[in-house]
């Protein structure tokens, strides 16, 4: 009985966990090509919208629009981010909206 109890409280924490694993494994696994779009953007260079279908860690989609942003679907419980450059004094900001909230950083949640 007390393993049945322990089993119902503990697995929805296990899964937010790996959730926010999977989600933490795509932010890191997108940095170079985020590093790619920044260079792009702040020298002028067109950006060329395309779908990149090489295998990259948890990630199921990935597509690169024509003004840097991301748009990503993850393996597994199916997570969906979407990075928005945004160009000011010569920097690029990352905005992050993504979802289910309770798999993905807080960074992309917009709470």
């Amino acid at each position: 009985m007390f393993i049945l109890l322990a089993v119902a409280i503990l697995m929805p924490s296990y899964a937010n966990y790996e959730g926010r694993s999977i989600s933490n494994a795509i932010m890191e696994s997108v940095e170079p090509l985020k590093h790619q779009i920044e260079k792009q953007l702040l020298s002028g260079e067109k950006i060329e919208a395309k779908q990149i279908n090489e295998k990259i860690n948890s990630i199921q989609y990935l597509e690169q629009k024509s003004d840097g942003t991301l748009i990503i679907k993850a393996t597994g419980i199916g997570q969906m981010i979407v990075l928005i450059p945004h160009k000011a004094q010569n920097k690029i900001a990352w905005q992050c909206i993504g979802g289910p909230n309770k798999h993905v950083d807080v960074f992309c949640r917009g709470d």
